[in-house]
């Protein structure tokens, strides 16, 4: 007997993006509007994360643009769209 768990989300479902610092554990959220906005650093500790304007920082705008993109694009659609998502890990 095989047993399979999949996980999904609907893009609706997504409203923010959290950053965490792999120094200190501080978490930040950011609305999906101003998830790109400039992460240069942990507020609580100082850990460097992104210098302005790089691919990096191009990219989270991107990813939080497409996520905006593609739900407006299915409103008033005949589908749902969604994301699968792994399993948590275990600790």
């Amino acid at each position: 007997m095989t047993e399979e768990t999949r996980r999904f989300i609907e893009l609706s479902d997504i409203s923010a993006l959290e950053f965490a610092c792999k120094k200190c554990g501080t978490r930040i959220t950011r609305s999906i509007e101003e998830a790109g906005k400039s992460l240069n650093g942990c507020p609580s500790c100082g850990e460097f994360w992104l210098q302005g304007q790089t691919r990096e920082e191009f990219s989270i705008n991107q990813l939080a643009k497409a996520v905006t993109d593609a739900l407006l694009a299915t409103q008033g659609r005949n589908f749902q769209l969604f994301v699968q998502i792994g399993k948590p890990e275990k600790k």
